[in-house]
């Protein structure tokens, strides 16, 4: 694994694996709109407006980001204002609302995040061991 100078490991940019990854990951938190191309132009079309729920993030820098928000298409526009770059985007909707629904939802799509991350480590690490 590569790492920054400073130790954490370096993020890289966005692979195919990567991709099937945040799908299979967006599909497990059950995500019902993957969008994965011409962002940011189809926000405005594809984004309901003033859908609230879950949302992930999958950035060029090859980051995953899991937030939740009243407004989604409006939090997405606030991340591109600051310089975010969106790679691909997951939702789920939840209510409005549903403040406890959501938040629950961002704890379990967090875990399953750390959960998919230590697979991979564990498979990475199996490949990168010499043989005894």
């Amino acid at each position: 694994m590569t790492t920054k100078s400073d130790g954490r490991p370096a993020s890289g940019r966005v692979t195919q694996n990567k991709l099937a990854l945040f799908r299979e990951f967006a599909q497990e938190v059950g995500c019902t709109l993957i969008l994965e191309k011409n962002l940011p132009r189809c926000l405005d079309t594809e984004l309901p407006r003033s859908m609230a729920g879950l949302y992930i993030q999958l950035r060029r820098r090859g980051d995953f980001y899991v937030g939740e928000s009243i407004n989604i298409l409006e939090r997405q526009k606030e991340h591109l204002a600051k310089g975010t770059k969106i790679a691909a985007l997951a939702v789920r909707g939840v209510p409005m609302s549903d403040t406890k629904e959501r938040k629950r939802l961002e704890t379990a799509a967090i875990a399953a995040a750390l959960t998919c991350l230590l697979q991979v480590l564990r498979q990475t690490n199996r490949i990168r061991q010499p043989k005894v």
